[in-house]
């Protein structure tokens, strides 16, 4: 250990509202005693069981490497407490053993004084404590999203699922399924995934049943036996049970349990079960739980609202259609960061190829090495998000603007662009740049241009975004053009950056065209270097 036993009894000493010091027992791998919080505002004294181990004071794997459990069970009902009745924490970082004991204790003081004594509640702790289960021997994740129509109480149906892809998880093999429908009766409510994931065949049936009520224990901790659910599930319910089960031929099937959480929304808790050794019984129709136990899985509400609940960007920009012209080092950063920005319909543009020398400052992969780059970009962006409607145009649609076409013909590509809001034009070509800006566009075109060695971004936005960009380029800004890297064989030269190079600018540029847009408020910029690496970003 990192200190003595002498310097956790004067520690703890120095403690005024810890009292009983008891039970020691100190060695080099662990350290555990009990102790008894006590101070003016409690009703009755809290007793502890602490345990210790020998990294304290640092954290392992990001939680404490002390521990404070709770010797009576009265304490599951308050919040952070696990079902092993040790209270969850997390507590600043310090490397000094007294500093650190006494800030520890000072936590869970904290803690008896919320949740005990003011009897406060986490309104953003919805679901339950669950003991994530195997399965003969193998983990199991089961996707969900919301449907469009709700569900009643006590109702029973099928449900399908698609399986998605096999990986380890811990040291175990995990499968894992995206929940597609919900059928009760002729009613058939399907999961809000885009049409990729929707269109996807069905690979596994099970049951599902809608309690409306959380099976738990304490309000917090799910049920961990199926005789748990006696109050719950009726005769009728079980008998219904029984008849899907063998209708379903299968080796296992999953159980879906539902329930409304505290924000009303619908959380579905799986359970794997055996047809050989069935959770219940039914003896001449009488059905009665088994003293079994429930192999939870891991289930997961990944709705879109969760899914990019940790950040995204604005409405007024993921609502929209987005048009990406252009799948090179600049478009295909663009591309990759709307989706994980929660955008949800967007068409990816580009009639080149991938080659392997694309790869290093794009978001391409070296397999295959020669593929279409809106093939390989759509699979990419839809193993990001199973909300994204993508289309992708391979042909020349952005080229036949040059030809001298006929007014109707250049009226109805002007039609077919404008069916998007926001054009993100990544091709640096000039060209398509000048006549975009001829065509009578109702869409906002946002062009985006690096320097050579990405030492600036220009972004144009229409409907003056040629003679902006071009202003930039030929007047103001510093582009070394003979320094350009030349491919082998006979290719257009490319400007010199870096994957981390264009990122950054990418990054910062896309992060002002959120902030334009959610202020409604559209202006050509430019990102620049200062003399100190400082970027700074001017707008005109």
């Amino acid at each position: 250990m990192k200190f003595s036993q002498i310097e956790l009894e004067q520690a703890i000493q120095s403690i005024p509202y810890i009292q009983n010091l008891s039970a020691l027992h100190f060695s080099q791998e662990q350290v555990s005693f009990d102790i008894t919080f006590d101070f003016e505002e409690l009703d009755k004294p809290i007793d502890f069981n602490i345990i210790i181990d020998q990294a304290y004071p640092l954290k392992i794997s990001d939680s404490e490497s002390i521990g404070f459990y709770l010797k009576d069970d009265e304490y599951k009902q308050f919040s952070h407490v696990m079902l092993n009745n040790a209270i969850c924490f997390h507590n600043q970082h310090c490397i000094t053993f007294h500093k650190k004991l006494q800030q520890d204790f000072q936590a869970i003081k904290q803690w008896i004084v919320k949740y005990v004594i003011n009897q406060e509640k986490d309104e953003h702790y919805e679901h339950l404590i669950t003991e994530n289960c195997t399965y003969k021997e193998t983990y199991f994740s089961f996707q969900f999203t919301d449907v469009d129509e709700s569900f009643s109480q006590n109702e029973i149906g099928i449900v399908t699922n698609t399986f998605l892809t096999k990986s380890k998880y811990k040291d175990k093999d995990m499968y894992h399924y995206l929940v597609q429908s919900f059928t009760h009766n002729i009613t058939q409510r399907n999961c809000q995934w885009s049409s990729f994931y929707s269109n996807k065949e069905n690979d596994l049936s099970g049951i599902y049943v809608f309690i409306g009520k959380r099976p738990s224990n304490y309000d917090r901790f799910s049920f961990s036996n199926w005789q748990e659910f006696k109050s719950l599930f009726n005769q009728e319910m079980l008998s219904e049970i029984w008849k899907i089960t063998f209708s379903i031929q299968q080796k296992y099937i999953p159980i879906f349990i539902g329930y409304n959480t505290k924000n009303q929304n619908i959380h579905w808790q799986v359970a794997m079960i055996d047809l050989k050794d069935q959770f219940f019984k039914n003896t001449q129709g009488i059905y009665e739980l088994c003293d079994k136990k429930i192999n939870w899985v891991i289930s997961k509400n990944s709705s879109y609202h969760y899914f990019f609940g940790r950040g995204a960007f604005h409405p007024n920009l993921t609502d929209k259609k987005v048009l990406i012209i252009g799948l090179g080092a600049i478009g295909s950063q663009v591309a990759k960061t709307l989706v994980r920005g929660g955008c949800k319909n967007i068409t990816i543009a580009d009639y080149d190829v991938k080659e392997p020398e694309n790869i290093c400052r794009s978001e391409y992969n070296f397999l295959p090495p020669y593929t279409n780059k809106t093939d390989e970009l759509a699979g990419i962006l839809w193993s990001v998000s199973p909300f994204v409607e993508l289309s992708s145009i391979r042909h020349l649609a952005t080229e036949y603007i040059k030809f001298d076409l006929p007014s109707v013909y250049l009226n109805f590509l002007s039609e077919q662009f404008s069916e998007f809001d926001y054009i993100f034009d990544c091709s640096t070509d000039d060209d398509l740049m000048y006549l975009t800006g001829k065509l009578n566009l109702t869409s906002t075109i946002l062009n985006l241009s690096i320097t050579n060695h990405a030492k600036a971004l220009v972004c144009g936005v229409s409907p003056n975004h040629y003679r902006f960009v071009r202003h930039q380029f030929d007047n103001i800004l510093e582009n070394d053009t003979l320094d350009l890297y030349n491919p082998i064989g006979c290719w257009n030269p490319t400007f010199k950056a870096s994957y981390n190079d264009i990122a950054i600018m990418v990054q910062l540029s896309l992060k002002t065209i959120n902030l334009m847009i959610q202020k409604n408020n559209y202006q050509n910029f430019t990102i620049q270097y200062d003399d100190n690496l400082n970027l700074k970003v001017e707008r005109f």
